[in-house]
This record gives structure tokens, sequence and C-alpha cells, in this order.
């Protein structure tokens, strides 16, 4: 808010019903794919499941009548060995992602905390993500095009950082 009153009218002149209902669905983290076989139920299959077949009403073309989709925000460590599933399978389940249309985004690599980070490890954190979600599937990565990768996330509760704003200017 900026100090007005909040408004029971859409911008732009539109009357309530022209203006479709905007709903965010997003995950972050994502190091359980939850795919038979990964020790591991829920996760990414979890979100699947709920999202699979499902069509945003009306309209044609852009938001309107396509698939509902979410965004991912992708620690990339679950792609290294010691993780709780096998970075293969989870490096697959990602990809799918990508290909159904979900925006792939940017968390960090490691997930550390970062409060005491300067602006150079922020921006290392965040490249090393970035670099290897678009890294070819045959390298480790998931080959997602860098202008295909979608905005960042900080650790959830913890305030952004000078540092951290910095880097993401």
């Amino acid at each position: 808010m900026t100090g007005s009153e909040p408004s029971s009218s859409p911008p732009g002149g539109l009357d309530p019903e022209q203006v479709p209902l905007f709903v965010v669905l997003a995950s972050d983290d994502n190091g359980f794919s939850g795919r038979p076989g990964s020790g591991n139920e829920g996760g990414l299959a979890f979100f699947g499941s709920l999202l699979d077949g499902r069509r945003n009403p009306g309209g044609a073309g852009g938001p309107f009548g396509g698939a509902v989709t979410a965004s991912y925000f992708m620690v990339t460590r679950f792609l290294e060995p010691g993780g709780a599933e096998d970075p293969a399978t989870v490096r697959a389940a990602w990809r799918d992602l990508h290909e159904q249309g979900h925006e792939i985004a940017v968390h960090t690599h490691t997930h550390s905390h970062g409060l005491s980070f300067e602006f150079g490890q922020w921006r290392d954190e965040m490249r090393r993500c970035r670099d290897r979600l678009a890294a070819p599937l045959d390298r480790g990565g998931v080959g997602v095009p860098h202008d295909r990768i979608t905005g960042f996330t900080r650790q959830s509760a913890q305030r952004p950082s000078e540092e951290m704003s910095q880097t993401l200017r």
C-alpha cells in the first residue's frame, strides 16, 4: 500500500467481471521428486498430481485457457550426491517441470543462511545455481536456457541484506 485506500475497482476502467483471478503457486528447495523408486512420497510428484490436466478458464493463448503452472525455486545442491534422493531422479523431475511449461527459478546453490554474506558471496551463490540449472543434462545440469530461468527467492524468514539487494540489481 502507498497510503491510499484499497479499491474494489480494477485498474484501467475494467469491470470486475473482466478481470481474471490470479493465483500464484510456488515451491522452493525441491529436493524431493516423490517419484516411484525414489524412496520418498509427496514432493514434486504431489504438486504434479494437483496441477496435471488443469487449465486456466477462458480466453485464448497466454495464461488464459492454458495449463495451470507453478514457479519452482531450486536449490541446486540437490543435483549432487548426498541429498535425500538420487541426483539423476531430481534432475529428471526438474527437467520435466521445465518441459511442462512451469517456471524454473533460482533459490541458491547451498541454501546457506547468508545473513553475513558479502556481495560476492551472494553473487556466487545465485550464479552457481543459475549456471547449474542452465547446464546441459550430460554435464549434470537441467538444460533450462538462461533466458527461461525466472526469478529468485531467499531463504524463508530471512530479511534481505544490503549485499543481497545489490546482487539482485
